[in-house]
């Protein structure tokens, strides 16, 4: 489990979300008869969250 927290630009985002895409993509296109034998089927969840202006800044209500 991560739970990371970036502040960045919605075009940096946009180039994040392409970047963890291209890290997968070979293993979601891959040959069945490619797969290490002890290789099982994980589901990886992402969550883009949009933090309001208290929490970017880090101060409390």
């Amino acid at each position: 489990m991560a739970n990371t927290r970036v502040v960045v630009s919605a075009q940096e985002l946009a180039a994040i979300e392409d970047a963890i895409e291209c890290v997968l993509a070979p293993y979601v296109t891959r040959d069945e008869a490619a797969r290490p034998g002890d290789a099982r089927g994980v589901r990886l969840l992402r969550y883009v969250l949009p933090e309001g202006a208290d929490e970017q800044t880090g101060r409390t209500s």
